[in-house]
């Protein structure tokens, strides 16, 4: 169950930029794309963020020992600090990608018309 539960904040962290960039977006004024495009980076990294927080709390509330929480609570905290540094990268990528597809997409359907 866990791992179905981390495989859906993972997905939903990868679609959200997306479906934040596209949905009612007209794609008429160019500050406007950018715009949205910073918001929906923006919070990709927030998700990305509570992701790291979430999947560390799934993982502590997993521990039934006394030696496995140590393990935990001696660890160096990467992936939350990766989270919080670099956490906007993904979801950087996934709006650039879409923005890319919806560009090429628009010329191909207005060179065939």
């Amino acid at each position: 169950m866990t791992d179905f539960v981390i495989t859906t904040l993972a997905l939903t962290n990868l679609a959200l930029p997306a479906l934040l960039f596209l949905v009612v977006n007209s794609f008429q004024n160019t500050w406007i794309i950018l715009f949205r495009a910073v918001v929906a980076i923006g919070c990709g990294w927030a998700f990305t963020i509570s992701y790291a927080f979430a999947a560390n709390a799934i993982n502590f509330s997993l521990s039934h020992t006394q030696v496995e929480l140590e393990s935990m609570y001696a660890g160096d905290g990467a992936p939350l600090a990766f989270a919080m540094v670099l956490g906007w990268f993904p979801p950087a990528i996934v709006v650039l990608t879409t923005w890319g597809v919806h560009l090429v997409i628009t010329k191909r359907m207005k060179a065939k018309a």
